[in-house]
C-alpha cells in the first residue's frame, strides 16, 4: 500500500430494512363448471367417479405485472355455491310393487398453482318414487341439495411466486370432484323388465380471485430528495505528495412507506481506480430500506504526477420479493483529479540565476587574460 494513499473508514447510516406496508392489486373472474354421472344398476351398487374434472367456464386471471413493483405474496379467495341434483326414472314389465330410491353425492376440490388446494365436503341429493304391483308401470322423481356455499382462502408458497409474475394469465387452476357417486336402488328386484336410471349433476359457480401483495420498486439515488443516478467529483489540481481531504458521498433509497429495500450487488471500477479509489466494495450485499442510506468515501493518491479519471458502476437490486419481479439499478460515480510537480521555491531560482551570471562573467575574464 502506498504510504501517500488516503483511506477512510466507511460510515454506515440506517443500515437495515425499515418496515414497509404492502399494496394489493387483484385479478378476479367468474366460473361456472359442472359434472354429471349416471347409474343404471338397479341394485344398491353405486356408480362412482374418482377425481372427475368439472368442465365449463373457467376464470381468466392475470399474472402480476412487475412494472407495478416487487411481488411479496399472493393469496387466493373463492366465493361460490354448489348445487347437486339427482333425476331418476324407473319402470317394470310386471311384478310386485316396489320403492325406487335415487341418490347422489359429490365433494369438490379447487387446485391452485403453488398453493394448497381448497377442498369442500360432500353434498347430497336424493329422491324416490313407487312402482305399483301388476303389469307395467313407471315412475320418476327429482331431488336437490340446494345451493351450498363453497368459500375459502389459500396462500401461495414463497417459492412459487415467480410463476405468478409476467405477462399473460395464471395457469394450473382446476376444478375436480374427488368422489362423485350416483345410485338407483329398488326395494324389490323380483319381476321382469326392470330398469332404472339415476342422473347426478353438480353445478359449481362463483368468483375466484388472486390477490397480489407488493411493494414499490426501490429507488436508489445519490440524493436524499430526488432521483440522481450519476455523480461526478473533481479533486482538481493538487501538488504531488500533498494530503488531500477525501470526499464523502451517500447512496440513498428514496423514502416512501410502500417502497422495497435495495441491496448493493456489485461495484465495477474502470480507469484509474487505483489512484481514485473508494470503499464501495466493503459492503457488497448491504440492504437499505426506504428513507435510509449508506455513506462512503473516495480518496486521491497524490504520489505520482499525472491526470487521472475513474468510473464506478454501482449495481443494486430490489432486496425482497419474487426474483422475477425485482428490478436492477445502476448508479454511476465519476472521479477525476490532477497531480502536479512540487514547485521550485523562488530563492532557489534566484540563486541559480546569479550563479549562471557569475559563471558567464568568469568565462569572459579567463578569455581576456588568455
Amino acid at each position: 500500500m502506498n504510504k501517500n494513499a488516503l483511506y477512510l473508514t466507511i460510515a454506515l447510516l440506517g443500515f437495515g430494512v425499515s418496515p414497509a406496508k404492502a399494496l394489493i392489486v387483484s385479478s378476479s373472474g367468474g366460473f361456472n363448471v359442472s359434472a354429471t354421472l349416471t347409474d343404471t344398476n338397479v341394485t344398491s351398487t353405486a356408480a362412482t367417479a374418482t377425481n372427475q374434472p368439472a368442465t365449463g367456464s373457467y376464470p381468466v386471471l392475470s399474472l402480476f405485472d412487475p412494472s407495478l413493483g416487487v411481488l411479496t405474496a399472493a393469496t387466493w379467495s373463492v366465493n361460490s355455491n354448489r348445487t347437486l341434483t339427482v333425476n331418476g326414472n324407473a319402470g317394470k314389465s310386471m311384478g310386485p310393487s316396489r320403492t325406487v330410491n335415487f341418490s347422489a353425492s359429490a365433494d369438490a376440490n379447487l387446485a391452485l398453482p403453488g398453493s394448497p388446494s381448497l377442498t369442500f365436503g360432500s353434498i347430497n341429493a336424493s329422491a324416490s318414487c313407487n312402482l305399483p304391483m301388476g303389469m307395467g308401470g313407471s315412475c320418476s322423481a327429482s331431488g336437490t341439495s340446494g345451493a351450498q356455499s363453497a368459500n375459502g382462502t389459500a396462500s401461495v408458497a414463497a417459492s412459487a411466486l415467480n410463476g405468478y409474475v409476467g405477462a399473460g394469465n395464471v395457469t394450473g387452476i382446476s376444478f375436480t370432484l374427488p368422489t362423485h357417486q350416483a345410485n338407483v336402488a329398488m326395494s324389490n328386484t323380483m319381476g321382469s323388465g326392470l330398469y332404472g336410471n339415476a342422473d347426478s349433476a353438480l353445478n359449481w359457480a362463483g368468483t375466484l380471485a388472486v390477490n397480489y401483495h407488493y411493494l414499490l420498486h426501490a429507488n436508489p439515488s445519490f440524493s436524499s430528495s430526488a432521483a440522481v443516478t450519476s455523480l461526478s467529483y473533481d479533486f482538481g489540481s493538487v501538488v504531488q505528495g500533498s494530503v488531500v481531504a477525501p470526499v464523502g458521498f451517500s447512496l440513498y433509497n428514496l423514502p416512501h412507506p410502500d417502497r422495497a429495500a435495495w441491496s448493493l450487488q456489485s461495484v465495477a471500477p474502470s480507469g484509474d481506480a487505483s489512484v481514485l479509489s473508494t470503499d464501495l466494495g466493503t459492503l457488497i450485499g448491504a440492504t437499505v430500506g426506504a428513507g435510509q442510506s449508506l455513506s462512503f468515501s473516495a480518496s486521491f493518491d497524490t504520489s505520482t504526477v499525472g491526470s487521472y479519471s475513474a468510473q464506478y458502476v454501482i449495481s443494486l437490486q430490489d432486496a425482497v420479493g419474487a426474483n422475477a419481479s425485482r428490478s436492477n439499478f445502476n448508479l454511476l460515480l465519476n472521479l477525476s483529479g490532477t497531480v502536479v510537480p512540487v514547485p521550485v521555491p523562488a530563492a532557489v531560482w534566484l540563486f541559480g540565476s546569479l550563479l549562471a551570471a557569475y559563471s558567464v562573467r568568469r568565462i569572459r575574464q579567463v578569455t581576456m587574460l588568455a
